[in-house]
């Protein structure tokens, strides 16, 4: 299933859409004030729209990463993502993008958002029901990790329960198979993690 995804050019935002300004919200490399709104949301089952932005003409490589972690982070929430024409355009917004094909981002998966400290945004996304198998649960779960910040972070979870796994893990935005030994991951500045088995 290929996530809906619903692009926009200035002026043409829907009057009705709810707007998290992830820009704002991420702009000092801080996480949690987003995650915690996101966890105080009414769960109605109104969709959220987002945007992320890209970086203007000749920005540089810490702007242009820190402009594609706020469309990842875009990506990552639940809802129907609302970006930008042109952040379609960056090749690591396009990967992310093809990555949502994943079934942990059905546009009705549910979310959690576990606070990892204030410079990582994480949201738990679990496109299968808690009533199915334990494995097909932890194959339809993807681990969404940010680090908003322009330094390194460690990540540390408990991958075992979330994933049922310590190793093997893969990350959809790379493609790349990796070992967790332990319960944590090293994260550069303003890199993503989409972790699954």
């Amino acid at each position: 299933m290929t996530r809906p995804v619903r692009v926009w050019r200035e002026g043409d935002v829907p009057p009705a859409a709810r707007v998290l300004p992830i820009a704002t919200a991420l702009a000092c490399g801080e996480a949690r004030p987003l995650a915690e709104a996101l966890r105080a949301r009414a769960p109605d089952g109104d969709e959220i729209f987002t945007w992320g932005d890209v970086p203007p003409a000749g920005a540089g490589p810490a702007e242009a990463r820190r402009a594609i972690a706020r469309v990842i982070v875009s990506l990552s929430l639940p809802g129907v993502p609302l970006l930008p024409a042109a952040a379609l355009e960056a090749p690591a917004a396009a990967r992310a993008l093809a990555a949502t094909a994943h079934p942990g981002f059905d546009p009705f998966a549910r979310c959690t958002f576990p606070d990892a400290g204030p410079a990582l945004f994480v949201v738990v996304r679990d496109g299968a029901t808690p009533d199915q198998p334990p494995l097909v649960v932890q194959r339809s779960r993807v681990v969404c990790v940010v680090n908003v910040s322009g330094g390194d972070e460690l990540l540390s979870l408990d991958w075992r329960a979330l994933l049922g796994t310590r190793n093997a893990i893969r990350d959809l935005l790379t493609g790349v198979r990796f070992n967790v030994h332990g319960p944590s991951v090293g994260l550069a500045g303003y890199q993503a993690l989409w972790a699954t088995v």
